[in-house]
């Protein structure tokens, strides 16, 4: 393979290449070589890669900065969050109201019934897939990264094991209907529930219990979601107390309810400790652990 070196700039501004031939550790021109030459183009002429083009709708759901792309996981999240959570309170608005079921205050539908109506249970499993493996699982990545040095790699191991298995969960849930795959939602459900709960409950605390080696700005929205943590597990228990006392009559469909919404929104109030994810790194820029 031939090799070139620089020899100089000529007037028109262009670099000048000589073939080089190596011989002993040491480059000699070949003379009987033609010149190459490669243009020089002005840094000022370069695209900004750095600035965001501020005239786009969405400028805001990214930065660029140092070559890292970072995608606005605030923004995403409570996009979907919010999203998810309206088409659940319509679907059950809309089922009462074609009188699919008894909607009153002694009488009222779990959210496994209302889902695993015709088209609701297709709604709910699209909505909840995008929400699980377009928003859910860059949460639980994006907070390993947040804790990555922090925490030992075995507990933060251990976080993206059961986030993981809470965003095949819940998809899952609509997939196996309640009549005719009740073991199997019921399962489905468990894991979701149990393993999203103990995941947010770990997140939680490793967060509040290393509040000081983040930024100031970050401190109250940790501590704000170290009590929406506990509030989760409170409806959490309650949910399971009032499954085992009454089953599926009242209050139960009204803690589910309240339940459900709770879960699908809790990253919602915990991306106001994590405005950005970098998605895309330069080469060989690691993330350095913190003593």
């Amino acid at each position: 393979m031939q090799n070139y070196i620089q020899t100089g700039v000529d007037q028109n501004g262009f670099l000048v290449y000589h073939p080089s031939q190596q011989s002993n550790n040491k480059f000699r021109l070949k003379e009987s070589e033609p010149t190459q030459q490669h243009k020089i183009v002005p840094s000022l002429l370069l695209p900004q890669q750095n600035k965001k083009n501020y005239g786009s709708w969405f400028s805001k759901f990214f930065i660029i900065d140092d070559g890292v792309i970072s995608l606005s996981l605030k923004d995403l999240t409570l996009i979907l969050s919010f999203g998810i959570s309206i088409t659940l309170i319509l679907m059950c608005v809309v089922a009462c109201s074609e009188k699919e079921f008894v909607c009153t205050s002694k009488d009222f539908p779990m959210v496994s019934d209302v889902i695993a109506l015709p088209m609701y249970d297709r709604t709910f499993i699209i909505l909840t897939a995008i929400m699980m493996f377009g928003v859910q699982q860059v949460n639980i990545r994006a907070f390993y990264k947040k804790l990555y040095g922090i925490v030992s790699d075995q507990y933060n191991d251990f976080l993206i094991i059961l986030g993981g298995l809470s965003c095949i969960a819940l998809p899952l849930i609509g997939v196996f209907d309640e009549h005719q795959w009740g073991p199997v939602h019921g399962t489905c459900a468990f894991i979701f529930f149990g393993g999203f709960g103990f995941y947010c409950i770990l997140l939680g605390r490793a967060l509040y219990q290393n509040k000081d080696k983040f930024p100031a700005s970050q401190q109250r929205s940790i501590k704000l979601m170290m009590n929406n943590t506990w509030g989760l597990l409170i409806f959490l228990v309650a949910f399971l107390i009032s499954i085992a006392l009454v089953k599926s009559s009242v209050p139960t469909p009204f803690i589910e309810w309240a339940t459900v919404l709770y879960f699908v929104n809790f990253f919602a109030i915990a991306s106001f400790t994590n405005d950005f994810y970098d998605s895309v790194h330069e080469d060989g820029k690691l993330i350095p652990k913190q003593d």
